[in-house]
């Protein structure tokens, strides 16, 4: 087998998905995200892999978390400024298209 069949190769399983190890070794260092990923196993993920993360909290949750008092847990970490970079990117790529 060449070299140039061997390429083909790998890329076909990767392809497939058979052998993506170099696709699961990925993790970023951070990830900003809108309101929409801000539900509790999203978060577990990331936490759980090391992700430190931007994603606000939706009103509703934070209204349920504050009714329980207490007993509703403290709030997700949240950095506005990296947030609001996440705004300025979003907005520069919209521009783009």
């Amino acid at each position: 087998m060449d070299c140039h069949s061997r390429t083909r190769a790998s890329a076909a399983r990767l392809a497939a998905g058979s052998s993506a190890t170099a696709l699961r070794t990925f993790r970023p260092d951070s990830l900003a995200a809108d309101r929409a990923y801000s539900n509790g196993p999203v978060r577990e993920h990331l936490r759980r892999r090391g992700v430190r993360h931007a994603i606000p909290e939706k009103t509703d949750s934070q209204a349920a978390r504050l009714r329980k008092g207490a007993h509703g847990g403290r709030p997700p970490a949240f950095d506005e400024d990296r947030y609001k970079r996440r705004n300025t990117v979003e907005r520069a790529i919209n521009r783009l298209k």
